[in-house]
């Protein structure tokens, strides 16, 4: 992985931003690793729930931060709706492994 998918991403008509593909032009070296960054934390979410509170709570802080970004880069104004609704379910599914 080079990166390039985000480029791609960013470059289209229906999800792109011209703002974010300019960014991730101008720093090529910066794509690849938040692609890998963008894998990994998002595979390794089911992990927080078998660790404490505070994981739970700096995985929502990062997945609302990443989702507003999606937002306000690429339109996707549903996206950030629809994840951050699950948020309370997964609280609720941490509450019942640690009690």
């Amino acid at each position: 992985m080079r990166g390039d998918p985000l480029a791609a991403i960013l470059a289209t008509k229906a999800y792109g931003s011209p703002l974010g593909y300019k960014l991730v032009e101008r720093a090529p070296r910066l794509r690849r690793p938040i692609g890998i960054a963008m894998v990994i934390t998002e595979a390794a979410f089911p992990i927080a729930l078998l660790g404490p509170w505070w994981l739970v709570l700096a995985f929502f802080a990062w997945g609302v931060l990443f989702h507003v970004a999606n937002a306000v880069l690429m339109g996707l104004n549903s996206f950030l709706w629809a994840f951050v609704a699950t948020y309370p379910a997964i609280a609720f599914v941490w509450t019942l492994l640690h009690h």
